[in-house]
């Protein structure tokens, strides 16, 4: 599948999860609507770093991600040279485990890792203290 469809995808699929009409979408990105508009319709020639850069942080994927997709490799090696190490344990394992897979495999643990996660938070007890020792709510 091209990568700009799979981009493509990816947005509606966000769109929709946050029930964002175009112009709700196109607000949070920092996008005018005809611009979200001609991009999701296939109109739009190619887009810009600017505009990756804010549909990856809409997306909650990392902007080099989104980057390759729109096929701006050389940005998204520059970006790579100058990030950092994840400071969390926890982080630098996963990248580890994700790192030599292609960005679209990639994706897809980060959208299952969402979805564990907030079952996550939805189904772990949480603790209140009193004085009658730990509770649940």
């Amino acid at each position: 599948m091209d990568m700009l469809v799979e981009l493509r995808d990816l947005i509606i699929a966000q769109m929709g999860d946050q029930h964002h009409t175009y112009v709700q979408a196109a607000q949070v990105i920092g996008v005018t609507d005809g611009a979200l508009h001609h991009f999701i319709k296939g109109t739009y020639k190619g887009i810009g770093v600017e505009m990756c850069l804010k549909l990856a942080k809409y997306l909650g994927v990392p902007g080099g991600m989104v980057l390759r997709m729109a096929g701006h490799e050389d940005i998204a090696a520059l970006l790579e040279d100058i990030k950092s190490e994840p400071d969390d344990i926890y982080t630098r394992e996963l990248a580890k485990v994700i790192d030599q897979l292609d960005p679209v495999h990639k994706l897809a643990i980060i959208e299952n890792a969402r979805s564990m996660a907030k079952i996550f938070r939805d189904t772990t007890p949480k603790y209140i203290g009193g004085k009658d020792g730990p509770a649940t709510t």
